[in-house]
């Protein structure tokens, strides 16, 4: 049970790890998620980047946006994946169920306060402006 847990941090480690790195590659004007496929990397308009910072604000926001880094590097890599994650669909419903798969209790705040019409077709420039906004970089 120990050695599980040691693992389980490691996991929760290189998580932090990778989602740290990710806005110090976007400020070097590299693209971490150059893997991903064009279709969920459309722009974010001026009322989701005004909502999401009022989400950010809240305790829950570092933790969803953790999973859906890992969702966009260990989900939306794979090949076609435009068919099996609809560009259209919602991100905060597809992340949600994302979570729920692993186990994981989605927080509240996300329920009431994440953007219902962002679309997981968003989801590349959502996570981009949500970091580099939490890492004190302004984005526009």
């Amino acid at each position: 049970m120990c050695g599980w847990r040691r693992l389980q941090g490691y996991g929760t480690f290189n998580q932090r790890s990778a989602e740290d790195d990710s806005p110090n590659a976007v400020d070097h004007g590299l693209d971490p998620f150059k893997e991903i496929s064009e279709e969920y990397k459309h722009p974010l308009q001026e009322e989701h980047k005004s909502q999401l910072t009022s989400f950010l604000t809240k305790s829950s926001a570092g933790a969803f946006l953790l999973e859906i880094h890992e969702f966009l590097l260990l989900v939306l890599k794979k090949p076609k994946d435009t068919d099996t994650f609809r560009p259209d669909w919602g991100l905060k419903e597809t992340v949600e169920g994302y979570m729920e798969r692993k186990g994981l209790d989605v927080p509240p705040e996300v329920d009431q306060f994440f953007p219902e019409d962002i679309l997981l077709s968003q989801c590349i420039e959502m996570w981009k402006f949500s970091a580099l906004l939490r890492h004190g970089r302004n984005q526009n």
